[in-house]
């Protein structure tokens, strides 16, 4: 799991990064001029919204590559995965400036099938079974940082904070605390509909052991939209 142990690293980092220089542009206020746009836009700070897109867990990276693999493997790993779809989700925030806001977010990935050997452990402990559905559901808590593009309603955003993620299935049902990172633009089209476009990543947990199916949390990715209403 050394490289999902990198990728969780490399991309904490960047999005680290991203959240940090956005904060550093208001600060500084690189972008006064956007004291114009009117604040009849901003005045209502709570909202509430669906979200909606394509997203995907990570239950691939347990498949050995073409040189790996062997009998050892296919005892322990699935020989194939198939992952990747529409996700669906409710959003709910505030925004304690038009700079900065709080928001959860609740999002249901699709669920990933995962094919064994005959001869694996997964089988033999599942009386012969080879395939097997899991579900992943994530609960978030993020604050985003924003910054108004010049002489309009669009806000780029980047977003930090923690979510739990639940694993559902016949042989584990678990949650992990992990952290999670946002980014993307979003637009007031009037003083109550707000739009959103973005992507996420939330860290999952792995370890190398027999059976990494067994206590495996997948890390996740998506692209979405969001439509929501401000109060």
């Amino acid at each position: 799991m050394n490289l999902y142990r990198s990728c969780s690293t490399d991309c904490y980092k960047l999005f680290l990064s991203v959240f940090s220089l956005t904060w550093c542009l208001i600060e500084t206020d690189v972008f006064a001029q956007t004291k114009t746009i009117s604040d009849d836009l901003f005045k209502h700070r709570f909202y509430i919204g669906a979200v909606g897109g394509w997203g995907s867990t990570t239950w691939q990276g347990l498949v050995p590559t073409d040189e790996n693999q062997n009998l050892a493997m296919s005892i322990s790993t699935p020989l194939e995965v198939n992952e990747g779809g529409g996700v669906f989700g409710v959003s709910a925030g505030y925004e304690v400036t038009r700079y900065f806001a709080f928001e959860a977010n609740y999002v249901d990935y699709p669920d990933a099938i995962l094919t064994f050997d005959q001869e694996s452990f997964f089988s033999f402990e599942q009386n012969g079974l080879t395939e097997l559905r899991t579900h992943t559901q994530t609960a978030s808590l993020i604050a985003k940082v924003m910054l108004i593009l010049p002489n309009t309603s669009m806000r780029l955003f980047s977003g930090a904070g923690v979510a739990s993620v639940w694993r559902k299935d016949d042989i584990n049902t678990d949650y992990r605390i992990s952290p999670t990172f946002a980014f993307g633009v979003n637009m007031n089209f009037n003083e109550r509909l707000m739009g959103e476009l973005g992507t996420t990543y939330t860290a999952g947990y792995g370890e190398p052991e027999i059976n990494p199916t067994k206590d495996f949390v997948p890390f996740l990715y998506s692209v979405f939209v969001k439509a929501a209403l401000r109060f």
